[in-house]
């Protein structure tokens, strides 16, 4: 996690920077001495964590920054030699406080709140995302899709029963859940762009788009992802994104 200090007392700022280099889940970054600079750093540098003064130089107050527009997301804590600014700090939803001088276990403490609160929001985001995909595949439910297949004859398949849908030439191959439908007139390109609103319906090789929800598991080493009676290959430049999905579809238990 990658830090920013904004404080005006040089020594409290390279106390405070060492204590940053000691901690191994944090990268120390810029140390701004006013609040007019801290703003600048913020926008260059884009910092996870930010350590606010309080009181700043001009009758400035840390407290400002959260008001300043188009800023990059960070996490603040806020820093001072005034304990009564922390209920102050509270009252306005900043929930991390450093009191100067600041004492090492006190910081090892807050960092720690700081990571449990920022694993806190990530479950939170994937919560908001699996409850997203679950309203796109029970749309899909009612969803179907038609097929034209080569030789005149068209059928309707309900998006969520397709298993996957492989590359032909310029043909695609067709697999659901009920039957295989070979030989569809339309390329794997043009159902990508179809499904481009959809998530789960994923581009995981150069020949193939698969139904996340249908997947049964993978294996990463051998770059492989398994469905009921059926496997394809994963490609190595949508490795990233594909576990990406899967941790936002599905939890670890």
């Amino acid at each position: 996690m990658r830090t920013l200090i904004i404080e005006d007392n040089k020594d409290a700022a390279e106390r405070l920077q060492r204590m940053i280099e000691g901690h191994e889940k944090l990268s120390p970054g810029g140390i701004a001495f006013s609040l007019d600079d801290g703003i600048a750093a913020l926008k260059k540098e884009k910092p996870d964590l930010v350590f606010l003064d309080i009181e700043l130089p001009d009758n400035r107050f840390g407290f400002e920054l959260m008001s300043e527009k188009d800023l990059p997301p960070f996490i603040p804590v806020c820093v001072s030699a005034h304990p009564s600014y922390a209920a102050t700090a509270y009252k306005n939803a900043l929930p991390f406080f450093l009191e100067k001088p600041i004492d090492r276990d006190d910081f090892e403490k807050t960092i720690e709140h700081v990571f449990r609160k920022k694993e806190e929001e990530e479950v939170l985001r994937r919560y908001i995302t699996l409850a997203m995909q679950e309203q796109s595949l029970r749309n899909s439910e009612r969803l179907r899709i038609e097929i034209a297949i080569k030789g005149g004859q068209r059928e309707l398949i309900k998006l969520k029963d397709i298993i996957c849908i492989e590359a032909d030439g310029n043909y695609t191959n067709v697999k659901s859940t009920e039957k295989e439908f070979k030989t569809v007139t339309k390329s794997l390109g043009q159902f990508e762009q179809d499904f481009a609103r959809l998530p789960f319906m994923f581009r995981c090789h150069r020949g193939f788009i698969i139904n996340l929800f249908n997947v049964k598991g993978y294996n990463i080493s051998e770059m492989s992802i398994r469905f009921e009676n059926h496997a394809v290959y994963l490609g190595a430049v949508y490795k990233d994104e594909f576990l990406r999905l899967m941790q936002d579809l599905f939890f670890d238990i």
